[in-house]
């Protein structure tokens, strides 16, 4: 069709396809509930001399094809009020539904870099009648016509409308009035920028709130409060929860008569949804996980967590009842976080308030019954803890930042009446406390009394009141002391000496500059009264020497210097000491001492290593006492057995040795502690260590177990194990059997014992490697063995993974089970040696699992050979040429695992180039290709989809032509979703600042 064509026969058939299409929105529109309100929907065909004007201007007057060349023949323009409701438009798809959509051709007009800020916004879509409708008699003229379809806010119309116009519709002859031209487009851009872009963000942030307040409203007429006692299941009632949290509260004018009103229902409900069981919920895709109690618990304890200043007495006992009765682990810390910000010093309500809120806190917690308190401990302590606080701190969020402020309280009789109240509650706690633990809790909350701001000027009255304060405490643990278990007075006394460290400069201040002499000398009196009352005690002197990291030692007192190396130097000349000071008299004595310290409990490797130190020179030393000793010792100083047994080792005296090995051996005991002596000292007594895994495996004794095979690892090919058939590989079949590996956390640094995995067998290579297929996932540990094993046995670290990939296929989905790693920390070294053999297998793996191939082989591959190797690429690129449409297949699903590297583009440009006409495979290309990876700041994914449009835009040079029209159609692809991702992210930028900012006065100037 040519411009006469047109203009002659087609205009009308055109003007007639316009308005069929408008006819075809109304009525979708009309059909479809709960769409916006369109201002106005327009409709024509381009007027002959405008489109004239046009071709023209462009160069294709004399064009044969222009309904290819102008997609704007018909034109349908849709104008909503707000951006909103042009979201929500979208959102329904019905333009999609409705017609076929020529994505090539579609735009999304905003200003971004490209459009050099092209003030002109709009969404164009072209779209064509869906076949089953142009099938239609009365459609079927209209069949492969495009249409424009242009979708506006009546702002951005206004001014596309009247800048088009003025701009470009008359403009002025060449030479004359250019200059006032372009100062008349600068005042339209300025029209946009000062004026209208803002008052479409305004209309859509006053059209947001009103929304939420209409929701509130329907919430309230609907009696929300009497909603939730009735709500069928927790389902119901978390959704009833949530919306009155987040839509009506924040509505509410008078918020202390609904919180009067919400109070017992709230914790009603919370009684309701704790005996209320789990339900599905059914949706179009499927049943999904119903909520739960625990997530009932979390709003409700929100929603007072909002209210919490509305009644102090009301919400923290709400906080009490909900910690009694909640059993889970999360909703009880929540719980405590609300307590903690409820007694904090806060600006804002101290501006307000002052210091009441704490006040009242404090009255009420120290009139609460004792054996209250004890079902609320540690909620108890989570609020003193607060109340003893020196600083007080805020936070203000802006649209972009969030500022934290902090400083000093200033000192009143009011604190010190709630900090002497909160130092006598927590007194109370820890007399009444059962366990170390719970003292330990009540030590940890006293500290706030003693510390001052860190990041705050503070007053030299706030000073002297924490001397003060610090004083009341070290004299309540001198009380105390005689009570105190040794590991609880190693601990204070730690604590102690980093005041006592603090405190000199304090009490020597002879301008008084700080002036708190008295209370500083007052307080260092105390702590040395305190040191000076515990060392007394031999036993504790003898404890702290050899069990422990907090130790303070009397040089610790004159020396601020005296560090770990030296602290350490002091403990070996103890533990000469020690030895050699223990003799018939008082052997009771020290091994009820021995007894004392091994009954330590701890959790950490930093407790025992000086009592190890001992234990083993006791036992080179004066073997005799210690074979009486481990004839009467009990389970805990068992635990140090292979300290004992290297000591008797190297003692000399071999018949005491060889006997108390006996003895356990015959007894079946303690066999994990035989064999980590084997590992620690290495007999050579290979037959006992064969007997001991025997006994290990009759009495499934794992760990023991473990602890054999790793000795016959470390020592692999020395005169001290028996051959591997008698102790490698019945302790690996038997741990196999049992699908136990957590052999791997002792072995993988063997490594540096290189002749066991060189010297590996592949049958036993074997045997490790399908031990470690029930492992749940492969950690740094397991990929550190495989890495061993690969660097000999690369096929079998291969075949592993495919059996992992069927044990995880056999498990099915419930299981918590990761049969290939998200990435690799070295392994993929070895695994990269071999292309090959890689590419084999992970054909071989998409032959029989072709539909999630790609999530778990061909991750595995992308892992394997991490930012896709140039070997690699090249093997897959060969193939693509080579191969058949299935090998295509699995190096798509290979390459939808890279964010497409460099080395990946020639692969792509293969499967372009052999498969143009395959709009599947195409779009699988695309998919490849525009994979972004994790991409930062509000304007991320724009910029990595600029990023992919310069990556594109070197395809164009190709020399093969499927390639070059791939590139130039993709290229216009990702201009839409540039356009798409810069618009959303202004649109977020500009709510979020009126959001946090934007306070809309009279005159209607924005203030912050």
């Amino acid at each position: 069709m040519n411009f006469d064509d047109y203009e002659k026969r087609y205009f009308s058939l055109y003007t007639e396809y316009a308005e069929t299409v408008r006819f075809i929105i109304e009525k979708a529109i009309a059909a479809t509930g709960g769409l916006p309100v369109l201002q106005s929907i327009q409709a024509r065909a381009k007027a002959p001399d405008r489109l004239k004007d046009r071709l023209e201007e462009v160069g294709l007057i004399e064009s044969q094809n222009i309904e290819e060349d102008r997609k704007d023949l018909a034109g349908i323009r849709l104008i909503f009020y707000t951006n909103t409701d042009v979201d929500r438009f979208l959102a329904s798809r019905l333009i999609f539904e409705n017609f076929e959509i020529d994505l090539q051709a579609t735009k999304i007009h905003h200003p971004t870099k490209e459009n050099e800020g092209t003030r002109y916004q709009a969404i164009h879509y072209v779209v064509s009648l869906k076949e089953e409708r142009a099938k239609l008699p009365e459609y079927a003229k209209f069949k492969k016509l495009r249409c424009e379809i242009q979708i506006h806010t009546i702002l951005n119309h206004a001014w596309s409308e009247t800048s088009h116009d003025i701009l470009y519709k008359d403009r002025p002859h060449a030479g004359f009035g250019s200059k006032a031209m372009e100062s008349i487009s600068k005042r339209f851009n300025n029209i946009m920028d000062t004026y209208l872009m803002p008052a479409g963000y305004e209309f859509q942030r006053v059209q947001h709130d009103y929304e939420r307040l209409q929701q509130g409203k329907k919430l309230f007429d609907r009696g929300a409060i009497a909603s939730l006692l009735s709500a069928k299941n927790n389902n119901e009632r978390y959704d009833l929860l949530v919306s009155l949290k987040e839509v009506a509260l924040p509505n509410y004018d008078d918020i202390a008569a609904i919180f009067s009103d919400l109070y017992e229902p709230l914790l009603e409900s919370a009684k309701l949804a704790r005996s209320t069981p789990d339900e599905q919920i059914d949706t179009p895709f499927g049943k999904l996980k119903g909520k739960s109690s625990t997530d009932v618990l979390r709003v409700i304890v929100q929603i007072f967590d909002y209210l919490r200043y509305v009644n102090i007495e009301k919400t923290f006992n709400a906080y009490c009842e909900l910690f009694e009765a909640e059993s889970d682990a999360d909703v009880r810390k929540q719980i405590l976080d609300s307590v903690k910000r409820l007694s904090e010093y806060e600006f804002k309500t101290w501006n307000q308030v002052g210091p009441q809120i704490q006040q009242f806190l404090a009255n009420m917690l120290s009139q609460m019954k004792p054996e209250r308190q004890a079902s609320l401990r540690s909620l108890i302590i989570t609020a003193w803890r607060e109340l003893l606080a020196g600083d007080i701190s805020g936070t203000t969020w802006s649209a972009d930042s969030v500022t934290w402020q902090t400083g000093a309280l200033p000192v009143s009789d009011t604190l010190k009446q709630i900090r002497g109240l909160a130092i006598a509650g927590l007194f109370d706690l820890f007399q009444s406390a059962q366990t170390d633990k719970e003292k330990r809790d009540v030590l940890s909350a006293l500290d706030a009394a003693a510390q001052l701001p860190h990041q705050a000027a503070y007053s030299n009255e706030l000073m002297a009141l924490t001397l003060v304060n610090s004083k009341q405490i070290v004299d309540f643990y001198i009380g105390a002391s005689d009570t105190l278990s040794y590991e609880l007075l190693e601990h204070v006394e730690h604590k102690l000496l980093w005041n006592y460290r603090r405190t000199p400069q304090l009490a020597n201040d002879e301008g008084g500059k700080f002036n708190c002499q008295a209370e500083a000398q007052a307080l260092i009196g105390a702590i040395e009264a305190f040191r000076d009352r515990i060392n007394t005690n031999d036993d504790f002197v003898r404890y702290k020497t050899l069990v422990g990291y907090e130790a303070v030692f009397p040089q610790h007192w004159i020396n601020n210097k005296f560090d770990y190396q030296e602290v350490e130097k002091y403990r070996k000349k103890q533990i000469d000491q020690f030895v050699n000071s223990i003799i018939a008299e008082n052997e009771a004595e020290w091994f009820a001492c021995m007894e004392r310290c091994a009954l330590t409990k701890s959790n950490d490797l930093a407790t025992f290593p000086t009592f190890v130190t001992f234990v083993v020179a006791l036992s080179k030393t004066k073997p005799a006492v210690v074979d009486r000793y481990l004839e009467a010792a009990t389970e805990n100083l068992l635990n140090f057995l292979p300290g004992f047994l290297d000591g008797l080792a190297q003692s000399g005296n071999e018949d005491i040795y060889l006997r108390v090995v006996a003895r356990f051996i015959e007894q079946g005991t303690q066999l994990t502690a035989l064999a980590r002596h084997w590992r620690n000292s290495k007999p050579a007594q290979p037959s006992l260590i064969f007997e001991v895994l025997r006994k290990a495996i009759a009495a499934k004794d794992n760990i023991a177990v473990i602890e054999c095979m790793l000795f016959s690892m470390e020592e692999s090919g020395s005169q001290r194990v028996p051959p591997s058939n008698d102790l490698f590989r019945p302790a690996l079949v038997y741990l196999t059997e049992s699908k136990d590996a957590r052999w791997v956390h002792g072995a993988w640094f063997l490594g540096e014992i290189p002749d066991f995995f060189k010297h590996l067998s592949d049958d036993d290579a074997s045997l490790l490697l399908q031990n470690l297929v029930p492992a749940p996932r492969i950690e740094f540990d397991s990929e550190r063995l495989l890495e061993l094993i690969a660097e000999h046995h690369l096929q079998a670290v291969w075949k592993y993974f495919g059996d992992r990939l069927i044990y995880e296929a056999d498990k099915g989905e419930d299981d918590k089970y990761e049969a290939i790693p998200y990435g690799f920390g070295g392994l993929e070294k070895q695994l990269s040696r071999d292309v090959s053999l890689a590419i084999s297998f992970g054909r071989t793996w998409f032959a029989q699992d072709k539909e999630i191939f790609q999530y778990r082989g061909g991750r595995l591959l992308s892992s394997a050979f991490p930012h896709c190797a140039e070997t690699f690429a090249q093997a897959l690129a060969n193939l693509v040429t080579n191969g058949n449409d299935t090998d295509a297949d699995f190096v798509l699903d290979v390459m939808q695992n890279y964010n497409e590297e460099p080395s990946t583009h020639e692969v792509l440009k293969r499967i372009v180039d052999r498969y143009s006409q395959d709009d599947s495979k195409l779009n699988r290309v695309e998919i490849c290709f525009d994979k972004t990876g994790v991409v930062m700041g509000e304007f991320g994914f724009a910029d990595a989809y600029r990023a992919k449009k310069q990556s594109i835009l070197a395809w164009v040079d190709d020399p093969r032509l499927a390639v070059r029209n791939f590139a130039e159609a993709h290229s216009a692809e990702l201009d839409v979703r540039i356009a798409s991702e810069q618009k959303r992210a202004d649109e977020r930028i500009e709510m979020r600042r009126r959001k946090f900012d934007v306070d809309l006065g009279s005159d209607g100037n924005g203030e912050s």
